[in-house]
């Protein structure tokens, strides 16, 4: 089986990385890979295949399509997200506005196509989620195995272990933070137990900006419908997806 997780940054995706690393690695071998692209380097035995992007390429983009890679993908209302974001990894508005603008190109294309999960959702009610990702991948859920996940990634659990992370082995830099190769977590990946709401930090001309920006994507309020638009927005979505790659490679 070959599964994306992907989603906004900030979002939850990387909780249900772990989801669906641990529900499939239980079942048998998994490899999984941080890449947009499907990877090269695949040993030979039968495997599930996980790959862990926020926006895959043309190819993993028309896979999901197709029906032949599942998609887990993770979504938030985009002002909470970016101003996450710029509270965690010190990005600018600028930068988080571009990363969530493609974001929001490519997940218009896959949505229909995939496991649509909100962050509220995960926040909320986190077993919940993983009895959602353990069906959509498995088609039944592991009573047990899903309690034991959410002990596993409870918010407040990650915040205490990967607030106190020192880079060894087994880790990956990048530059800004560095994290955990196996889990993806990174140093205070939880910046707080309680979400906080874009509304909160960022100040009224920043919210309406970006309320301004991805106006093709949210609604009057700022929030995010993935399954709003119809097939049509779809259809202009993706060939929007091509024209962009298209540009880039």
């Amino acid at each position: 089986m070959y599964v994306a997780v992907a989603g906004m940054y900030r979002s939850g995706s990387t909780f249900a990385f772990n989801v669906v690393r641990e529900s499939l690695a239980s079942a048998g071998h998994v490899v999984a890979r941080v890449t947009a692209s499907m990877p090269e380097d695949l040993p030979e035995a039968p495997v599930d295949v996980i790959i862990k992007s926020h926006v895959l390429d043309e190819h993993c983009t028309k896979l999901i399509i197709d029906g032949a890679m599942r998609c887990v993908c993770t979504y938030r209302k985009p002002e909470d997200a970016i101003a996450s974001s710029m509270r965690a990894f010190d990005f600018s508005l600028d930068r988080a506005l571009i990363d969530m603008g493609h974001c929001l190109l490519w997940h218009r294309a896959v949505a229909p196509y995939s496991l649509n999960l909100a962050y509220d959702e995960i926040d909320r009610d986190p077993l919940a989620a993983i009895h959602r990702i353990q069906r959509w991948l498995l088609g039944t859920s592991r009573s047990s195995e899903a309690e034991a996940l959410k002990q596993r990634y409870d918010k407040a659990e990650v915040k205490k272990r990967y607030d106190a992370l020192a880079f060894a082995e087994g880790m990956t830099h990048v530059g800004f933070s560095y994290f955990d190769s196996t889990t993806l977590f990174h140093r205070r990946h939880v910046s707080s137990v309680v979400s906080v709401r874009g509304a909160d930090v960022l100040d009224a001309e920043q919210v309406a900006r970006i309320r301004h920006t991805l106006a093709p994507y949210v609604d009057k309020d700022g929030d995010y419908d993935p399954g709003s638009g119809g097939w049509l927005a779809i259809r202009r979505a993706m060939m929007r997806v091509r024209r962009a790659f298209g540009r880039r490679h």
